[in-house]
């Protein structure tokens, strides 16, 4: 594989982002392709919180955020 793959993962406030940011300053980083789930919630339910999506909304952003990564692989 020619890239470097970075899963950040976990519960909701619990620093991803400024995980991410770090990671993303580093050289090896710099042109990464971010996927966010926060972002395709947004796409598919528009600024509904997360707290308001069904657990059929939640298993569908699930498989669209999957297919989201599979695409940019």
């Amino acid at each position: 594989m020619d890239r470097s793959v970075v899963i950040v993962s976990g519960l909701p406030y619990t620093g991803k982002s400024w995980k991410l940011d770090q990671i993303l300053a580093l050289p090896k980083f710099e042109n990464g392709i971010v996927v966010r789930m926060d972002d395709i919630r947004v796409e598919l339910y528009g600024n509904r919180a997360d707290t308001d999506v069904t657990k059929s909304e939640h298993l569908f952003k699930n498989e669209e955020t999957r297919n989201t990564v599979l695409k940019k692989l």
